[in-house]
């Protein structure tokens, strides 16, 4: 049978990329090749899952710590809760006032607690059982995934956020639409996703690709194809912006040590010199993340 990508239908896809990808943390890379395809149309990029039953393997425990996140509440906040300020200065506080917002994949629920003060209802969707635990504890309403709230909110939330997550599931689109379903009219989406245009799966080619791909993320998508996306999703208008997470020093120690360093930095590098750079980089879309404001 033909494969036909499923954001746009098209079947002109072509290998992006083949080889070993990252099985979890840094180092930890399969020891057969996998392929990458990327449509010729809409440009997004799939890997075929290996993971198995996709619901039982974020369910449990075996992702966060394939991942060497550990998978008890006390580990996620240890990772995540910095990141927080991050995603707040993304969405900003103000479209929150009072609303329902939702956050979809919000494992233990790290931006629900920054953003509760402002919004009238929290909603957390989470499919993890540890995770779902302290959510409830901490008295949100909870759900597994979005189609298990459209009974009781279909049509309600006026925004619902989803932090890296849409490049985890099966079927983009579909995941999409029944985000869709539950926000009110003109309603909003904001989502935040890995770019497949990143600066350096071009700049090292040799290095940068087996970490760059991983066999949780199934899809890739640039800023055209996350727009096809939603599109395709029925949203009427979705807007895409660059973020770029990491200083020039990363490039720069990447180039040199083939390894990720995080924000380390060097002596040399000033903050106005890792201004420039991840200005130019957002506005190029060779940045590292996307940001899409979608509206229902």
């Amino acid at each position: 049978m033909t494969a036909t990508c499923k954001i746009c239908g098209s079947t002109a896809l072509r290998v992006a990329y083949e080889g070993p990808i990252r099985l979890g943390r840094f180092g930890t890379l399969s020891p057969e090749p996998h392929a990458v395809r990327q449509c010729e149309q809409c440009g997004v990029q799939a890997l075929p899952p290996i993971m198995g039953d996709l619901s039982e393997y974020y369910e449990g425990a075996q992702y966060r710590e394939e991942v060497n996140a550990g998978a008890a509440a006390a580990d996620y906040y240890r990772l995540h809760d910095a990141e927080q300020a991050r995603n707040v200065g993304l969405t900003g506080t103000a479209r929150f006032r009072g609303k329902v917002v939702m956050d979809v994949g919000c494992g233990a629920g790290s931006f629900l607690d920054a953003v509760q003060g402002y919004a009238g209802k929290v909603v957390a969707i989470e499919p993890s059982g540890e995770f779902q635990e302290e959510l409830r504890h901490k008295g949100f309403e909870t759900f597994s995934y979005p189609q298990d709230a459209h009974a009781t909110w279909a049509g309600k939330v006026d925004v619902a956020v989803c932090f890296s997550v849409i490049e985890h599931v099966e079927d983009p689109v579909g995941f999409l639409r029944s985000i869709r379903a539950l926000l009110a009219p003109g309603g909003a989406c904001l989502l935040t996703t890995p770019n497949a245009g990143d600066l350096l799966v071009a700049a090292l080619p040799g290095a940068y690709p087996s970490f760059f791909y991983r066999k949780v993320h199934l899809w890739y998508f640039d800023r055209m194809s996350l727009q096809r996306a939603f599109s395709e999703a029925g949203f009427s208008a979705c807007e895409v912006a660059g973020h770029h997470r990491f200083g020039l020093g990363n490039f720069l120690l990447w180039l040199r040590e083939q390894r990720p360093s995080g924000q380390a930095s060097l002596a040399a590098i000033t903050p106005a010199m890792d201004a420039v750079w991840k200005s130019e980089l957002e506005r190029t879309f060779a940045c590292d993340y996307l940001f899409a404001t979608a509206i229902a």
